[in-house]
């Protein structure tokens, strides 16, 4: 997938997250704006709560499909979590983890988009550290 196609795939994902919850919650949420260009390699997505946005890596273009549908999924967790209860819910909690399942995902204490934790495997070269989905490796 090139940066093109990753936006694109992106913002597809994001409304199809948000109809989803509009549906099955009876909401009737407007999409929210969608930006690029978050510089932490660490962070694949921002939902930027009182602003109804939503700001992805250009980084997620390292990732499968179906690592940045997770992403897609778990940012607009949050947006419509904000929306049903507020601000005075836990950022990971359990409102925002039923609001995630709603739209078909599981909360684990590994979710960040990726199906299981990192396994960092030690080489002659280095440690490798290899998130499930990614489809290359750096070595530190």
């Amino acid at each position: 997938m090139n940066s093109f196609e990753l936006r694109e795939f992106c913002k597809q994902e994001t409304r199809r997250y948000m109809d989803m919850s509009n549906s099955k919650l009876g909401l009737n949420l407007p999409y929210p704006k969608v930006e690029f260009g978050i510089k932490n390699k660490r962070v694949k997505g921002l939902a930027f709560l009182g602003k109804n946005l939503i700001k992805y890596s250009d980084d997620l273009v390292r990732f499968t499909k179906e690592v940045v549908s997770n992403t897609c999924a778990h940012e607009v967790a949050h947006l419509v979590c904000y929306a049903k209860h507020g601000n005075n819910v836990k950022h990971h909690g359990e409102e925002w983890s039923s609001c995630l399942w709603t739209l078909g995902h599981k909360a684990d204490k590994y979710f960040r988009g990726n199906p299981a934790p990192p396994t960092i495997v030690r080489t002659a070269l280095g440690k490798v550290t290899i998130m499930p989905g990614v489809r290359t490796i750096e070595f530190d």
